[in-house]
């Protein structure tokens, strides 16, 4: 496995008390935009948000109403003044929190999985025969939207093969994620850090062992994939490219885009040397000449360690390199 991927329950979002800057939701954040760990939701657990944001926000516009009445008596035209703006109303207060959360998805870069294909049978069974996510005690309203999301999570598991971090203080996930191989269940985000934070510093770790330690095979496919992907031209027009060859290349800077595996995408700033032919009305000069590149290219892992290259490769500019010859 390349990188965790961790599931939040709506409870984790409550426990945090939707401060998306709280320290454990800050550092998944940190995780998750560095491509360290992959966020996963499904929609039900989305509209679960959306429903307590809205419920959050009315607690808080009453709990304003509230500062209104006591204030009006000694600062009417200050403080109770101010506490009748709409910026204290409940619709804007729960569009501010929508806002912060889908923030918070956007920098997580969070895939939400839908519970559509999800069967309602098997879920009315689970119920009748009183099995996980259901319980004897439970409350039945509320462990079905937990069916859902746990069997979607279960799908969506087996169809990737992958393993899940499914992240939740409720009591239903814990039987329900231990007849599954794929779901691995931790009763808090604190918990999962503790325990995945090695396996998260692998994951950069192998990134940067092939990059670096494959240079040669990513300089050659590279070399070799420019005149497929490139044209030529010089900075000053009067001159004519006849012919261009990378004949070297160094690496800069590089980042990882995306892994999805066991492809990863990723993205290198290069210094080529070219050996160029070119003209000018009736004479024809050689030169080389230095050019830096930005491009992105994908691999496909295998045995953590073989690397099989996927077309095509993207070169930045529309593949259009200059060569700034005098």
């Amino acid at each position: 496995m390349l990188r965790p991927r961790v599931f939040l329950d709506t409870e984790v979002f409550d426990s945090n008390h939707y401060n998306f800057n709280s320290r454990d939701l800050k550092q998944l954040k940190a995780l998750a935009e560095n491509l360290s760990i992959e966020l996963l939701l499904t929609d039900v657990v989305v509209d679960e948000v959306h429903k307590h944001l809205r419920r959050r926000a009315s607690e808080l516009a009453n709990d304003a109403q509230k500062l209104c009445k006591k204030f009006n008596n000694v600062d009417p035209e200050g403080v109770g003044a101010e506490l009748q703006k709409e910026s204290y109303s409940a619709e804007h207060v729960y569009n501010l929190l929508k806002k912060n959360f889908e923030d918070f998805l956007d920098s997580c870069h969070a895939e939400v999985i839908s519970v559509e294909d999800v069967s309602s049978r098997e879920v009315f069974s689970l119920y009748f025969q009183e099995q996980s996510p259901f319980s004897i005690m439970g409350k039945k309203k509320n462990e079905f939207p937990d069916a859902f999301t746990l069997l979607a999570l279960r799908d969506f598991s087996r169809e990737r093969n992958i393993e899940i971090s499914v992240v939740s203080n409720d009591g239903d996930p814990v039987g329900f994620c231990a007849q599954e191989e794929n779901l691995i269940h931790y009763s808090s985000l604190r918990e999962f850090y503790e325990k995945s934070l090695e396996s998260i510093g692998y994951t950069m770790e192998f990134y940067n062992d092939l990059v670096l330690k494959r240079w040669n095979d990513l300089e050659a496919y590279i070399i070799d994939n420019i005149p497929n992907h490139c044209s030529f031209q010089a900075s000053h027009s009067i001159y004519d490219i006849l012919q261009a060859e990378c004949i070297d290349l160094s690496y800069g800077d590089h980042s990882l885009i995306s892994i999805d595996e066991p492809y990863m995408d990723v993205s290198i700033d290069v210094t080529a040397k070219f050996s160029v032919e070119y003209s000018e009305i009736d004479y024809i000069f050689e030169a080389e000449t230095l050019v830096d590149l930005n491009l992105s290219l994908s691999f496909c892992v295998k045995d953590n360690s073989c690397i099989d290259f996927l077309d095509p490769i993207e070169f930045g500019s529309l593949g259009i390199i200059t060569f700034d010859l005098r």
